[in-house]
C-alpha cells in the first residue's frame, strides 16, 4: 500500500446469472482521475455498485487509504462519495431539507459548507430539486456530496443528457476539486469525450472483464487508426489489426502503433495513419474481430 493510495482492488468480481464482473484488479492514487468505457451492459455500472458497497455477495478485496472494505463497515463508506445521473433525493422537499436529512447518515457532512457550495454554484436553497434543471441537479448532488468530505468520489454517468455547455463548466468543476481536495476520483461515461479532456486513467471493461488498463497518454498512443483501399488491405498482415470495418471506399481498422506499420514506404503511399481517439480505441476493442469481403 502506497502513502497516496486512495483505493485498491483485488480480484473483484460478481456474479448474475448472465452476467460476471470478474478478475478487476486496480489502484489509484489521490489527485488523479480514471475513466471507465465500456459499451451498455460491459458492467461499469455494477462495478461502480460494487465499490460503494451497494451490491452484497461480491468477491475479492477492496481497500480505501489502505483499510479493507467490508460491506457493512460504515466507518470506510463514509470516505466514498457517490454521484449518479438518477436523483436520490426527495423531489418535494428543499435543497435544504435534503441536506439536513440525509446529512445525519454523514459523519462529517458539514452543512455550512454545503450552503456555501450551493452559492457557489449559484443554487437557491429554498428550491426543492423537481424545479431544477437537470444540470442544475448535478450540481446540488455535487454540493452534497462534497459536504460528506469523502475522499474517494465515485461518478456513474455524471453528465448524462447534459447540453455541451453545462458538461464543460461541470468537467472544469470537477478537475479544479481533485486538485484543491486532493481527492480520487472514478467516473464511468459513454461519453469519451468527457474523458479526453478530465482523465489520467483509462479502463476499458467489456463484458465484465478488463480489456486495457493504462494512462490515457499511453492508450492513445499504442493505437492508430489505419485506412485505404481493399486492394492494399491484402497485403497487410492482418495481425497488425485489432479490428477492421468496411467503408464506401475501402477499409477503416484500428492498428498498433509499430513500427511495422510506420516503416513500410510501400503502405505509406497508399494508406492513410490519422491518431484514435478514446470512441475510436473503445469501438474497435469492444467490437469483434473482422474481415472486409474480397
Amino acid at each position: 500500500m502506497q502513502a497516496n493510495e486512495i483505493v485498491r482492488v483485488e480480484n473483484l468480481g460478481k456474479k448474475y446469472r448472465k452476467f460476471h464482473l470478474k478478475d478487476i484488479n486496480f489502484s489509484l492514487d489521490k489527485g488523479f482521475i480514471m475513466g471507465i468505457i465500456g459499451k451498455n451492459g460491459a458492467g461499469k455500472t455494477t462495478l461502480m455498485n460494487v465499490l460503494l458497497g451497494i451490491r452484497t455477495k461480491s468477491q475479492g478485496e477492496i481497500y480505501i487509504e489502505g483499510k479493507k472494505y467490508e460491506k457493512k463497515d460504515l466507518q470506510v463508506r463514509q470516505e466514498i462519495g457517490y454521484i449518479a445521473e438518477d436523483n436520490r433525493f426527495l423531489l418535494g422537499k428543499s435543497l435544504l431539507d435534503n441536506a439536513i436529512i440525509f446529512g445525519r447518515f454523514y459523519q462529517k457532512f458539514d452543512i455550512e459548507y454545503f450552503e456555501q457550495l450551493l452559492c457557489k454554484y449559484k443554487l437557491d436553497g429554498n428550491k426543492t430539486p423537481e424545479q431544477l434543471s437537470k444540470g442544475m441537479k448535478t450540481k446540488f448532488q455535487l454540493a452534497f456530496t462534497l459536504a460528506t468530505h469523502p475522499k474517494l468520489l465515485l461518478l456513474d454517468e455524471p453528465t448524462g443528457g447534459l447540453d455541451p455547455l453545462f458538461r464543460q463548466e461541470f468537467l472544469t468543476i470537477l478537475q479544479g476539486l481533485v486538485e484543491e481536495e486532493n481527492m480520487g476520483v472514478i467516473i464511468s461515461t459513454h461519453i469519451t469525450t468527457d474523458l479526453d479532456k478530465i482523465a489520467d486513467y483509462i479502463m476499458v471493461l467489456d463484458n465484465g472483464k478488463i480489456l486495457s488498463l493504462t494512462t490515457k497518454e499511453e492508450l492513445l498512443d499504442e493505437y492508430r487508426l489505419v485506412k485505404g483501399s481493399r486492394e492494399i488491405l491484402r497485403s497487410i498482415p492482418r495481425d497488425l489489426f485489432v479490428s477492421v470495418k468496411s467503408t464506401k471506399n475501402g477499409f477503416e481498422g484500428l492498428a498498433h502503433h509499430t513500427e511495422r506499420i510506420v516503416g513500410q514506404k510501400e503502405w505509406l503511399q497508399k494508406i492513410v495513419i490519422d491518431n484514435a481517439n478514446l470512441s475510436d480505441i473503445l469501438y474497435y476493442l469492444t467490437k469483434e474481430k473482422s474481415t472486409v469481403e474480397e
